[in-house]
């Protein structure tokens, strides 16, 4: 098979061949607009074939500032506390992109 690996944090993530004309499925960020959220874009992760343009279910993202339930002010009063959280914020990505990753490996043509 011509699975695709990326390795992210130490992390390697094998994206499967697109499950409807075997081409190459590749890891994306996206947003889009939504009036719900009232505050503009809305980010998400997904799976999308090079080849026909399948794409697999999406994943929304909390903002960094959605994330951490920690203020601006704690922020600049400690830069070891944003290390911490940028690094929490990092792992979290990840398993939102490996769960886009499952979805799409599982997916039936």
């Amino acid at each position: 098979m011509n699975e695709q690996y990326i390795k992210k944090h130490g992390v390697t993530i094998v994206i499967k061949p697109c499950p409807f004309c075997d081409g190459m499925g590749s890891l994306v960020e996206r947003e889009e607009k939504n009036i719900n959220i009232g505050y503009g874009d809305f980010p998400y992760v997904v799976i999308v074939c090079a080849k026909c343009g399948a794409s697999g279910e999406k994943f929304n993202i909390r903002c960094f500032n959605m994330f951490s339930n920690y203020t601006v002010e704690e922020f600049r009063n400690s830069n070891l506390l944003r290390a911490k959280e940028e690094l929490k914020y990092k792992e979290y990505l990840d398993s939102k992109k490996q769960e886009a990753t499952e979805a799409w490996n599982t997916r039936k043509g």
